[in-house]
């Protein structure tokens, strides 16, 4: 079991609202909701991703980590659970949807990660690699180059730079070349029976995924989806937007009953 001291940050648990847990993307790290956490009365659980330094070394492949979230989904979804996440975090959230990890989901929210089908259509765009490109440098060169949100100076921006120190680059390089090579083509085949409401959060001109590629993912989800789509071009909607974001998903998981 994962303890506070190993980056779990559990909140104290609130009468009559489900638990709220959140899967940080890359850049990333579990500080990146405590805005959140700030913001809601309800329990709360952020998980740190295994790409961090300080989580003990292992394989690190797609499927682990899919294996890893859902250990600790299972073990604290005992009741109806909010579950959001946001890159790479919200594409295992993707995955894990498709799974009994689902019996406990009252809602998953997903920032600035495309439904699987919607990214393979994205891949095959013209300007794909022209806007997903600075992962391969920061991954190359992680002590020199400056990724375009620091550049940027934007809100969010320091707080993205710090966490990068806190990332094993050999692990995530790993990871990434596994997603890219067959893991989001494995996702897109899955059903898509998912029958929880869905949040989907993006800036309308994410810098990394382009403009239309979230409002397709609302396309492709066959149930009740929720949008929030920011005039932005940020990927860290919850650092550079968070009163707005904290504000829709309080209010979206209000209207679950949950």
């Amino acid at each position: 079991m994962l303890t506070s001291e190993e980056g779990v940050r559990l909140g104290d648990p609130v009468d009559k609202k489900a638990r709220v847990i959140c899967l940080h993307g890359f850049p990333g790290h579990p500080t990146d909701w405590d805005f959140l956490a700030h913001d809601t009365d309800r329990d709360f659980l952020s998980v740190p991703m295994p790409w961090l330094a300080h989580i003990p070394e292992w394989t690190l492949n797609f499927h682990n980590v899919v294996a890893y979230c859902r250990t600790i989904l299972d073990e604290h979804m005992a009741k109806p659970t909010h579950v959001v996440g946001h890159d790479i975090g919200a594409l295992v959230l993707w995955k894990l949807s498709q799974g009994e990890t689902n019996r406990n989901l009252a809602s998953m929210s997903i920032l600035s990660c495309p439904h699987p089908q919607a990214y393979l259509e994205f891949t095959g765009s013209p300007d794909y690699k022209t806007r997903t490109g600075y992962i391969d440098n920061l991954l190359r060169d992680p002590t020199s180059y400056v990724s375009p949100f620091v550049q940027s100076g934007e809100r969010g921006s320091d707080q993205i730079a710090a966490h990068l120190k806190d990332t094993d680059f050999t692990r995530i390089s790993t990871l990434y070349s596994d997603i890219v090579s067959g893991g989001q083509r494995s996702i897109s085949t899955d059903p898509v029976g998912i029958d929880v409401p869905i949040a989907l959060i993006a800036g309308r001109d994410d810098f990394v995924l382009g403009p239309h590629t979230m409002e397709r993912s609302a396309e492709l989800v066959a149930g009740p989806v929720k949008t929030m789509f920011l005039d932005s071009d940020s990927h860290f909607p919850h650092l550079t937007n968070p009163e707005t974001v904290n504000t829709f998903l309080e209010e979206f998981w209000n209207a679950t009953g949950h």
